[in-house]
């Protein structure tokens, strides 16, 4: 059980409420013919300054007195109280060195090793790849294996049938495809270049399996004006893309986001590469 002081009691004789160290005082003082054999005075506290009846020699009535006065004497910035501060950090700082002494040696005899994520070499210590060089190639290659919704980071949000799609255009033609049992699928990326040699990612907004076709839906603005992110039309964008990939893509304006139009788009487009090819026979 825990004692908090300071400590009080009653007289058993008035009832007087006071501290267990001045009931000595008040009994000497107030009931002096009821007890003859109280402890005689052993002088005044020194802080208190009041009469200390006690069976031995005390400085003080009480603990409180005690720290009041000894914390009067040495305030802060004593010597007395330096030295002890002193003391502790130079105990504290040979402890630190010591604990330091023993990890050093533990680091000596075991040494972390990990993997590059990159280019899978083992190195010393605990990052994912070895160098900054193959920091920026691993960030890279999971920049470019996440979906395709993720970019770019301006397409909006629209869920369909558990699909994300970037605009309204595209969830016209998912519908229209839908009514007419046409199989559809977001694709990933394709890579191409520009007229200055520089590689670029072109994503088309939806892929046709049946058909090995593209679509991508696009506002008049974007058809007939130049990119203002890329500074060249999308399609330019588009043509470069087909080109070097080897695929088919039917840019869809708004007058053609309906299934018959695009089948009507896909059979000229299919009679114009037929006569080419016979063309080319000659």
């Amino acid at each position: 059980m825990s004692i908090h002081y300071p400590v009080y009691c009653s007289c058993i004789i008035c009832h007087a409420e006071m501290t267990t160290s001045n009931l000595a005082n008040h009994n000497y003082n107030l009931h002096q013919h009821i007890y003859p054999k109280l402890k005689r005075s052993r002088g005044k506290c020194k802080q208190c300054e009041q009469l200390i009846f006690s069976s031995f020699v005390k400085s003080f009535c009480d603990s409180s007195c005690a720290a009041l006065y000894n914390n009067a004497m040495r305030p802060a910035g004593h010597p007395s109280r330096i030295q002890n501060n002193q003391s502790r950090s130079t105990k504290a700082i040979r402890s630190s060195l010591q604990n330091k002494t023993k990890r050093d040696a533990a680091s000596l005899k075991f040494t972390k090793v990990s993997q590059c994520k990159s280019c899978s070499k083992w190195f010393p210590g605990r990052r994912k790849t070895c160098s900054t060089e193959c920091l920026i190639t691993h960030l890279t290659t999971i920049a470019n294996a996440r979906p395709k919704h993720f970019r770019p980071a301006n397409r909006i949000n629209i869920v369909y049938n558990g699909v994300k799609l970037g605009s309204e255009y595209e969830l016209t033609v998912c519908k229209s495809l839908d009514a007419n049992n046409i199989s559809w699928n977001v694709p990933s990326w394709f890579t191409y270049p520009d007229l200055n040699g520089k590689f670029h990612k072109y994503y088309p907004d939806l892929y046709l399996p049946e058909y090995d076709i593209y679509l991508d839906p696009k506002n008049d603005y974007l058809i007939n004006n130049p990119n203002p992110y890329h500074g060249y039309c999308d399609l330019d964008k588009i043509k470069w893309a087909e080109n070097f990939n080897n695929i088919t893509v039917i840019v869809l304006s708004k007058d053609n986001l309906d299934w018959q139009s695009i089948k009507s788009i896909l059979s000229a487009r299919q009679a114009s590469n037929l006569y080419s090819l016979s063309r080319t026979d000659f």
